[in-house]
């Protein structure tokens, strides 16, 4: 782009100036000898008004206001719309990496049909409640706070984007005592109950350190019985798409017409229950080296 002089200096061409008067009824922001520098074109700094003076009869406007300020109010959104596509992405790509394991198993034994479609021939189907060590739990939802004594808590996004980071929690004013049970353990599988179309029913895996935060009130926690079943591999079954329809089918819309799924659903999730039995040293060993291959 090819810079243009003007009373004040090097400028954009699609930018002109003209008095501070014809842009507002009373002068508040202007350039400074402070004024900051991008390269060799100032810009106005709406924190440079000091008492040095302001020359208020030359300021640098852009000639398509509206087009620029459009341009810039959009960008921050269009790069979340970016980054919610990647992660997108990757879950679908995901779920259909899975798709083999879960129809033909790991030794491309015959199949047989099931309420959940093609299964391996030594596998069984079981509802995920016969499979947990303890209930179903909502989470707690508090305001947010600043009080250094606040609980740290989950944010959708967590689960979201499967990154039980520090940057996807909150500190809130939560009770102590009534979210003593709610703190994180590793191994615990967390199910989003509401969110928009493409997000409801999301789960996600916790592996770090206990206690690290609580979880809100959108997510259902899931402990399992890992004599039954393990969580690396029930997390990615949960994120198959035959588990995606599943809730998908049985979702009702909230104020807002955000979809939801309740405990009850969770509950009567169908999972191929051989793939996560104890069997034996081998095949637990193929199962740990598929996962860790994911």
């Amino acid at each position: 782009m090819s810079l243009v002089e003007s009373d004040i200096g090097t400028i954009a061409p699609d930018w002109k100036v003209m008095p501070l008067k014809d842009l507002a009824e009373k002068p508040q922001y202007g350039l400074t000898t402070k004024a900051a520098k991008s390269g060799d074109i100032r810009f106005l700094r709406i924190t440079d008004i000091i008492d040095q003076g302001v020359n208020w009869s030359t300021v640098p406007v852009c000639s398509t206001p509206k087009k620029k300020i459009a341009h810039i109010l959009s960008t921050p959104q269009r790069a979340i719309e970016a980054q919610e596509r990647i992660i997108q992405t990757t879950t679908e790509l995901k779920m259909a990496l899975m798709h083999q394991p879960f129809t033909k198993g790991l030794r491309h034994e015959p199949q047989k049909q099931t309420e959940i479609g093609p299964v391996p021939e030594s596998w069984e189907v079981a509802e995920l409640v016969s499979l947990l060590r303890e209930p179903l739990r909502n989470g707690h939802s508090a305001k947010v706070t600043t009080d250094e004594d606040g609980i740290r808590t989950l944010t959708l996004t967590a689960v979201t984007q499967r990154d039980f980071s520090m940057e996807n929690t909150k500190v809130t004013c939560a009770d102590p005592h009534r979210v003593r049970d709610m703190w994180l353990r590793s191994g615990d599988i967390f199910i989003e109950r509401a969110n928009t179309a493409d997000y409801f029913g999301l789960a996600a895996l916790y592996e770090g350190p206990e206690d690290f935060a609580i979880f809100p009130d959108l997510l259902i926690r899931v402990r399992v019985d890992t004599e039954r079943t393990r969580p690396k591999v029930l997390i990615e079954w949960l994120l198959a798409e035959r588990c995606r329809r599943y809730y998908k089918k049985n979702a009702r819309s909230t104020a807002g017409n955000f979809p939801k799924i309740d405990q009850g659903t969770v509950e009567k999730t169908l999972v191929p229950e051989r793939i996560v039995r104890a069997e034996g040293s081998r095949q637990r060993d193929d199962r740990q080296r598929c996962v860790a291959a994911l």
